[in-house]
This record gives C-alpha cells, structure tokens and sequence, in this order.
C-alpha cells in the first residue's frame, strides 16, 4: 500500500512539472500580441487588442475587420500564432484588407459570448460596423488562410 502511495505523489509531482513547463513555453509563443490597444502605425504587422478601437479604425478606412479569440492555454492557437499568422503573405494581406484583432477570451469573456464562440480558435471576418460575415473554427494552415480572405 506505501509503495502505491509513494508511486502516486511521485507521478502527481512530475505532471505537475511537467504542464508548468508547456504551459510556460506556450505562453512565451505568443508573443506576437501587442501589449496596447493600438497598434503603431508602421509596416510591421501589429494586432489591436481592443474590438471597439478596430471598429472605428475600420469605419475610417472602409476595411474589414479579421478577429481571431485565442487563449494562452489553447495549443492550436499558439500553432495558429507560430505557423499561420507569422507567415508574411498572410500579414501582407490582412494589412491591405483587414483590420486585425486578437482578443484573449480569458479577458473578454463578454465578446466570447456576445459571438458565440465555443471553441478556439475562432476566427471571424467583420463588417466594419463588428457584425459577423464569415467564421472559421480551429487551426487553419496558412495557404488555406489565405485562400478564404
């Protein structure tokens, strides 16, 4: 009896560090969210965290707007950040025709819910005036990322 109890607080310890490492490498992957709500204005790809700020960029310049709801802990979002939207051709053209917003569901839970997101990723293509137009669940690779922009 010791000895399964002894084999059970070695495992519990191990999965503990275990997830405390993926989870701390996960959150260092996804570096690509700027920390303030507007992006500058240059030619490095940049996302607005704010929907309500992207809104009204989006009215001033008659875009689009492409949101994505992630989370740190989500590992197809952290793939989607390090593979898809890290590709050059992909912030090519979301810069011509979007205005990009990453919002953090764990921060917004009142978006998650306003757009019915279940599952993540989730992406959706605005209207400038925030309604929904398109939507695209779960990790898409870059060209067919593009293929549906």
């Amino acid at each position: 009896m010791k000895k399964w109890i002894l084999f059970a607080a070695i495992f519990t310890i191990v999965m503990v560090g275990i997830f405390a490492v993926i989870g701390s490498q996960m959150s260092n992957k996804t570096n690509n969210v700027n920390s303030e709500d507007i992006p500058e204005n240059n030619a490095e790809f940049r996302w607005y965290t704010d929907l309500n700020l992207a809104i009204s960029e989006a009215q001033k310049t008659d875009k689009q707007i492409f949101t994505v709801f992630t989370a740190d802990w989500c590992p197809a979002c952290v793939e989607l950040d390090s593979k898809t939207f890290s590709n050059p051709e992909v912030q090519k053209e979301m810069t011509q025709k979007y205005i990009p917003v990453k919002i953090d569901v764990d921060k917004n839970p009142q978006l998650s819910s306003q757009y019915r997101i279940f599952s993540l990723p989730t992406m959706l293509i605005m209207g400038s005036n925030g309604n929904e137009l398109r939507r695209i669940e779960g990790y898409i690779p870059a060209n067919q990322l593009l293929s549906r922009l």
